[in-house]
């Protein structure tokens, strides 16, 4: 019978050596071996892809990684709800607005300058509506039902340089 000693040791083995010194001054040892076998009882040292003596990693080590994926489960799952939860709130506008778009609107009945609207939305926590688009502008003109109210605007100045 012939064995590679150069291979990797079976750590899966358990086993405990006792070494006692007899009365007439012999030593001898003991050796107690439990040999765990898989549950059909056959030991199976060679796999297809791994080669002869692969070596299984501890169970302490497996469990880590299951813990660990499943902490990562939970996580995408709270995730993915934080994500619905939000998207869902953003979809509606306050009672009495009107949705367009990604914005929301508020048509004030009262007439005001100027000045007074836009204090009057910024109390609200928005601001004079700013037309970026001709659907947008279309949009508000329905909301007004082509009667007059105030924008916000934009100025865009352009400083010219002097060189001399």
């Amino acid at each position: 019978m012939s064995s590679d000693i150069y291979a990797k040791p079976d750590l899966s083995k358990k086993l405990r050596y006792n070494r006692k010194v007899r009365e007439d001054e012999v030593e001898w040892e003991e050796r107690q071996v439990a040999d765990y076998e898989d549950p059909a009882g056959i030991r199976n040292d060679q796999t297809q892809e791994a080669g002869p003596h692969t070596q299984r990693p501890p169970p302490v080590q497996t469990r880590s990684f299951r813990g660990a994926a499943l902490c990562l489960g939970v996580l995408c799952l709270l995730v993915m709800a934080a994500i619905i939860i939000l998207s869902t709130r953003q979809k509606f506008c306050p009672e009495g607005w009107k949705k367009f778009g990604c914005s929301c609107y508020f048509k004030s009945t009262e007439e005001k300058s100027w000045y007074e609207s836009r204090k009057h939305c910024q109390s609200r926590g928005s601001d004079l509506v700013m037309i970026n688009s001709k659907e947008e502008q279309d949009f508000v003109m329905k909301l007004n039902m082509n009667r007059e109210s105030w924008i916000g605007l934009r100025t865009v100045q352009q400083h010219e340089t002097q060189k001399g």
